[in-house]
């Protein structure tokens, strides 16, 4: 077949190679894999004559009260997904098929280790690991499924798993899609069936709507328009597909050890360039980006290294090489100290409880040239928040309004996002000028789902603090956009949640924060870290942007090159 000689080539691209198999399947079951069979297959009976018997035998079982009367609604003609192929015919899938709920016995008849009397009760996790095997007594087993059955998985993520290959009684999250009439209805091909993209999208789409609480809503399912091959067909497109699928997982495997290969690379290469002092391998693998990077995981691992090599002075070894008379951090330091305590004195804000005293463990991740020094956030920075009396009391968010507020949802890694901003008015903003956004400084989520997340905040007009958001505001001499790119780094992310436990609802404290260390270069080498960080990062950009055509372009060709292969079938 030609589509097959064409699979190299068609999965050549990862994107393509885990995309493949649903093409496949949506091609098979709107009959265009099967186009020579049925021109060499003339004389077959038509489907709409199984769809008819099948419709029978559900009356049957209807009328003997062992299946539900489930509402099937007729089918019109504008709901057609495509055109139907000689001798196939549309239906409902709950036509042809009972789908059966599961149970969910006590938890306090569960045992883990099986006995005699007892029978395993399957959950949609079993079906990739049986690390969590429960078994209940045989009179709670009242949902009885065997290897061949096939299951859904009712609820995600990902919802609408299509499951095959164990035995016992199932759960509430899965359900039994049990053939009506398996005479005129091949189990093989049914299990083909619930797989189609199509039919997926329908399904999974319900569900987001409803954010996963209905999970797979059977009176949807049993309503999903489908086309119904003759029986004979039905076989012959899983036999094709399952060919199809074997050479599928060779191809994707092949696929995964070569892009395992260059991962690895990749990281070991970056591991070595954070870990040397030599800065050769660093030049050489710059000029070489786009022929070693060209996954969009390995840029994300590109872009924390050149930060961990920026805080680290990898980048400005021969700048410093240059510049040998520059003022060291020291005396930037003590002046950063004056002006703290200049400010407390004028009472500008309260003296923090934190030290800024650095023990020596605390130096085990920071490793730095000469003419650098270390410190913590709280002898650098203004650190402060919205309190919760504050925006219980003053704050009343509209979506207009004369000052943009800052919430949570606002911080992203290295930028703010301005859309969907929320507004206070100006007399407020006065009254809690504390947390108003009025010059330069960080923006630092310390709550919720980005925490740790941090953006720099540079706005000529004023805005202000929304709750779950800290201000780090530079004293004078740290370049807010260093402080940022230390911070976003791995060592500085490592700081900033040196504290942290494992909880449901992860946070950092102010004094956390205040309690972060901080590499600090003079200052003239702040600003060419963060020009070189700039154009590098700028570099990153464009590689994403590369790869992400690329792939684009891959899965277009891809859609061409099969469309070509079966126009020829």
């Amino acid at each position: 077949m030609l589509l097959l000689e064409q699979f190299p080539e068609l999965t050549q691209y990862p994107l393509n190679a885990s995309k493949v198999q649903d093409l496949m399947i949506q091609l098979a079951l709107e009959g265009k894999l099967t186009k020579k069979w049925r021109r060499e297959n003339r004389n077959i009976e038509h489907a709409s004559k199984s769809l008819e018997k099948i419709k029978v035998k559900r009356l049957d079982l209807i009328k003997d009260k062992k299946i539900r009367n489930e509402e099937i609604k007729p089918i019109k003609t504008e709901e057609y997904p495509y055109e139907l192929p000689k001798n196939w015919a549309w239906g409902r899938i709950g036509e042809i098929v009972n789908i059966i709920g599961g149970n969910q016995p006590p938890k306090g008849k569960f045992i883990y280790q099986y006995q005699e009397g007892y029978t395993r009760l399957v959950q949609i996790r079993d079906f990739k690991s049986d690390l969590h095997k429960v078994y209940v007594p045989n009179e709670y087993a009242n949902r009885p499924f065997t290897k061949d059955d096939i299951m859904i998985g009712r609820y995600g993520p990902p919802v609408f798993q299509i499951l095959r290959g164990l035995s016992g009684t199932y759960n509430v999250a899965l359900m039994k899609a049990v053939p009506i009439y398996e005479k005129n209805l091949c189990r093989d091909f049914l299990f083909l069936l619930l797989q189609e993209p199509r039919i997926q999208k329908i399904v999974v789409d319900d569900s987001e709507r409803t954010a996963g609480q209905s999970g797979v809503r059977k009176p949807l399912l049993n309503n999903i328009i489908f086309a119904l091959p003759p029986l004979e067909e039905q076989k012959e497109i899983v036999r094709i597909v399952d060919h199809l699928k074997e050479e599928i997982e060779e191809l994707k495997r092949l696929s995964k050890v070569r892009l395992d290969k260059k991962h690895q690379f990749v990281i070991s290469s970056l591991h070595h360039l954070t870990e040397s002092a030599d800065t050769r391998h660093w030049e050489l693998l710059h000029n070489h980006f786009s022929d070693t990077i060209d996954e969009l995981n390995n840029v994300k691992k590109l872009r924390e290294t050149i930060l961990q090599l920026a805080v680290q002075g990898k980048l400005t070894r021969k700048w410093r090489e240059a510049n040998p008379d520059v003022e060291p951090a020291s005396e930037l330091l003590q002046r950063i100290k004056e002006e703290k305590q200049k400010l407390i004195a004028e009472k500008a804000f309260q003296k923090p409880r934190e030290s800024g005293l650095i023990e020596g463990e605390e130096l085990i991740h920071h490793q730095y040239p000469n003419k650098w020094k270390v410190a913590k956030v709280v002898d650098l920075c203004f650190v402060t928040k919205l309190a919760g009396f504050e925006y219980t009391k003053y704050i009343s968010l509209e979506d207009n309004g004369d000052i943009p507020v800052i919430r949570a949802q606002n911080v992203k890694k290295g930028w703010i996002d301005e859309s969907k901003l929320k507004y206070i008015d100006f007399e407020t903003s006065k009254v809690l000028s504390r947390c108003a956004l009025i010059k330069p400084c960080l923006l630092m989520t310390f709550i919720g789902a980005g925490i740790g997340d941090v953006a720099i905040f540079d706005k000529k007009e004023r805005w202000h603090l929304a709750p779950n958001v800290a201000k780090l505001e530079p004293f004078t001499g740290l370049d807010p956009r260093y402080l940022l790119y230390f911070l976003m780094s791995p060592v500085g992310q490592l700081e900033i949640f040196k504290h942290s436990k494992a909880t449901a609802q992860p946070s950092l404290s102010m004094g956390t924060i205040r309690d972060t260390v901080v590499t600090i270069p003079p200052f003239k080498e702040q600003e060419i870290i963060v020009q070189q960080v700039d154009h590098l990062m700028s570099l990153c950009d464009t590689l994403e942007s590369h790869i992400l055509i690329r792939d684009e372009t891959a899965e277009k060709l891809m859609k061409a090159m099969v469309a070509e292969v079966l126009a020829g079938s």
